[in-house]
This record gives structure tokens, C-alpha cells and sequence, in this order.
């Protein structure tokens, strides 16, 4: 590409008479790079629900007429944060062969929650039997404070539920709260409920 070739034509009249005229030809290239294709990606977001794009440009490889080996760039660039479970975020490579002809490939990346919730243990808890001998499980999802890398507040449910009857001095009840961030990944907590008389 840019080479240059002067090129001379010589007229002849077979007299010993010749007249010369030069010009000149410059090689382009207008071809565009060629770049093997990405396939699309799952990448997991950290504890703070983020994900840093990492440099994708190796995944990719480029080729040119010309060029030996073309540039490759990125876009968005390596080390942005984006964040959010189920957030889609367009990557486009490009190959440059510095002739001006350049070729993009675009792939995308999903991101993903896979971490659970936390949240706070209850103590084992003594309740006392009516006139009876039966206890309604109350609502107990108040005494635990569940948190998520993404989720806001996780749902926090209650098994069995409340207003459950359980019966009978000495009895123990396993109550289980599971907090739920909605991607998918839950938490279980259990304690137990010993009835007395």
C-alpha cells in the first residue's frame, strides 16, 4: 500500500527518434482486514453486583492483504465497570490494517448474579403452648436482615408458614427462612421452636 512505480513509455520511430513520457503509478489498498468472530458471553458480577470488562481483543484473530497483523481494538474499553444481573452490554472489536480500511465484530456480554444472599441468624427459640396445648407459628421473617450484592432487600420467606398450628409439650419445630435475591440464588436459615407447657 503507498508504493509508488514510475512508469516510462518510450515511442520509437525506428529512425533513431524516441520520445519518453513518464507517470506514475501508487498501489491502494482498499480491502478490508478479515477477523474470526466472537461468540457471545456469561460473565459473574462481584460482591458489589459490578463486572470490569477484561481485554477481549485476544479472542479475536485478524488478518490482512497488506498488513501483517492489524491492530485490534475495543470498545467499550478494557476496565469499564458495568454492572446489574441480566445487564447485556454490546463489545465491538475492530481491526485496523493503518491503510484506512477497518472491520468491527461485535458479540455480547450477559451478566450474572450467582451469589447468594446473606443474612443474619435467629437463635433457637422457646414458645409456650395455650389453653390447648397448640401454638400458631407466628410470621418470623422480621427477626433476620437479609442483603444482596444486587438485590436491594431479598424476600425473605418462612417454612411452615405462619399461622402454621404445631401441638404438644417438647415438640421442636424447624422454622427455615430463605432469603430470595430474584436471580435465582437462595439462602436458607434454620432454628428451632421448642413448645412448652
Amino acid at each position: 500500500h503507498g508504493f509508488v512505480q514510475v512508469i516510462t513509455l518510450t515511442a520509437d520511430d525506428g529512425n533513431g527518434n524516441t520520445t519518453d513520457s513518464t507517470f506514475t503509478v501508487t498501489l491502494s489498498d482498499t480491502l478490508d482486514p478479515s477477523m474470526t468472530s466472537v461468540a457471545d458471553r456469561t460473565e459473574y458480577v462481584d460482591a458489589s453486583c459490578e463486572f470490569d470488562i477484561p481485554d477481549y481483543t485476544g479472542l479475536t484473530v485478524a488478518s490482512d492483504n497488506c498488513a501483517g497483523a492489524p491492530v485490534v481494538t475495543q470498545a467499550p474499553i478494557a476496565g469499564t465497570t458495568i454492572s446489574g444481573h441480566g445487564t447485556v452490554q454490546v463489545i465491538t472489536l475492530t481491526a485496523d490494517d493503518g491503510n484506512g480500511n477497518t472491520t468491527d465484530s461485535t458479540f455480547t456480554v450477559t451478566l450474572s448474579d450467582t451469589l447468594n444472599p446473606s443474612m443474619t441468624s435467629v437463635a433457637d427459640r422457646t414458645e409456650y403452648v395455650d389453653a390447648s396445648c397448640e401454638f400458631d407459628i407466628p410470621d418470623y421473617t422480621g427477626l433476620t436482615v437479609a442483603s444482596d450484592n444486587c438485590a436491594g432487600a431479598p424476600v425473605v420467606t418462612q417454612a411452615p408458614i405462619a399461622g402454621t398450628t404445631i401441638s404438644g409439650h417438647g415438640f421442636v419445630q424447624i422454622i427455615t427462612l430463605t432469603a430470595d435475591d430474584g436471580n435465582g440464588n437462595p439462602t436458607g436459615s434454620p432454628f428451632s421452636v421448642t413448645l412448652s407447657d
